[in-house]
């Protein structure tokens, strides 16, 4: 049977897979932000889809950088910020499957390895 700690290590650490989440957030707010760009550019659009998707582009960018600042400084509420931030754009394009999918699994290791930043945060 395979408990809960083996898949915690298994591939990387906990802080390596956060790593990850990180990266994986930062890279689907750039792709954001060049289709939003274009969105701008071509100009077919209402206003009110590029102010809404600019949003998310924010947002999503922020959720990267409390991301990866949280991870590096280990400060386990801008981590916690970064994980709820990350998790807005996934959760509102659920059409797109892989991106909700890939968000659950990687937020729950993250929750797992900011129980264990907090742990060492309160010693």
């Amino acid at each position: 049977m395979c408990k809960l700690q083996d898949l915690d290590v298994m591939c990387c650490s906990l802080r390596g897979k956060s790593i990850f989440l990180a990266w994986w957030t930062l890279a689907h707010a750039i792709l954001l932000l060049i289709a939003n760009t274009a969105l701008f550019v071509i100009g077919n659009f209402k206003m009110i889809i590029i102010v809404s998707s600019t949003i998310y582009v924010i947002l999503h960018m922020l959720g990267a950088i409390f991301l990866f600042v949280g991870v590096y400084k280990e400060i386990p509420c801008l981590f916690l910020f970064g994980i709820i931030l990350s998790s807005i754009v996934p959760y509102a394009c659920l059409i797109t499957i892989y991106l909700p999918i890939v968000q659950i699994i990687f937020t729950i290791t993250s929750c797992r390895y900011l129980s264990i930043m907090e742990g060492v945060a309160k010693k």
